[in-house]
């Protein structure tokens, strides 16, 4: 649970990398363990969009315990309302648990389960690469995966995190584009993947998993457009921080000589 909670802060846009989020166990009550997130962010004001984003996260990983699952222990109402548990979903259930697959019914579910591989990544494998066709879709069970994006001056860019619960590479599986970005390993993890022979049989079926997939591939390829758009524009330096540039690199004082120059901070001759 520690390293699921961290791997989910660590996908969180918001949440900055350096100092890198913690988890600690803080109370043990009854059956329920409590954690603590640390995390840092740019401002104060963006507290609450971490909070967002981890919750969106979180869900993906973690389902509500149900008041009629509950242990003995946690049978009364406050036990219940003061700070609702969750629990982590195992292997078995991520199917369950992923919007690209919600139409299937349990009879479908089970026997994709049955299919999947099972892959351990290392920090920094390349799990899929840039314009490589996919063989397999691939959902995170646990692990960060850098999204990245070789743009026209050849520059490679991060585009996003991947985290616990989301998935890559049935979009390129399904509608033979191939990669528009690539996923390299943050940290080691585990995949469940699924090959293309075992989904491309339930599309047949299920028409409304094609209509979903081309949505989504509309929605990426449109999203991957915008930003290789904004890499390519020319970065705008505002007039503040070419000052403060100018400033630096002549180790000038921001104070104003009388001609209107800025004054040279010139070495002390003491010492």
């Amino acid at each position: 649970m520690i390293e699921t909670l961290r791997h989910i802060s660590m996908t969180c846009p918001s949440v900055l990398d350096d100092p890198a989020p913690s988890v600690k166990a803080t109370e043990f009550r009854g059956d329920r363990i409590t954690y603590t997130v640390y995390f840092s962010t740019a401002s104060i004001a963006s507290a609450g969009e971490v909070r967002s984003e981890f919750i969106t996260q979180l869900y993906k990983r973690t389902r509500p315990v149900l008041a009629q699952c509950a242990p003995s222990s946690w049978t009364t109402p406050r036990d219940l309302s003061d700070s609702s548990p969750v629990y982590l979903f195992p292997e078995r259930e991520l199917l369950s648990h992923l919007a690209f697959l919600e139409p299937l019914s349990d009879a479908e579910k089970t026997a994709l389960n049955e299919k999947i591989v099972r892959r351990h990544f290392k920090t920094g494998e390349q799990l899929l690469a840039q314009g490589s066709a996919a063989d397999s879709a691939h959902f995170i069970f646990s692990g960060i995966v850098q999204v990245t994006r070789q743009v026209t001056d050849g520059r490679v860019l991060n585009v996003r995190k991947l985290g616990p619960g989301d998935s890559f590479g049935e979009i390129s599986l399904l509608t033979g584009l191939a990669a528009l970005e690539g996923f390299v390993a943050l940290t080691a993890g585990l995949l469940l993947e699924l090959h293309s022979q075992d989904l491309k049989s339930i599309l047949q079926s299920r028409p409304e998993l094609v209509e979903y997939l081309c949505d989504s591939a509309t929605r990426v390829q449109q999203f991957i457009a915008m930003f290789d758009k904004a890499a390519i524009q020319p970065a705008v330096m505002e007039q503040h921080d070419l000052l403060w540039q100018v400033r630096n690199f002549f180790r000038l004082t921001a104070e104003h000589a009388p001609d209107g120059h800025l004054k040279s901070e010139e070495p002390s001759e003491e010492g």
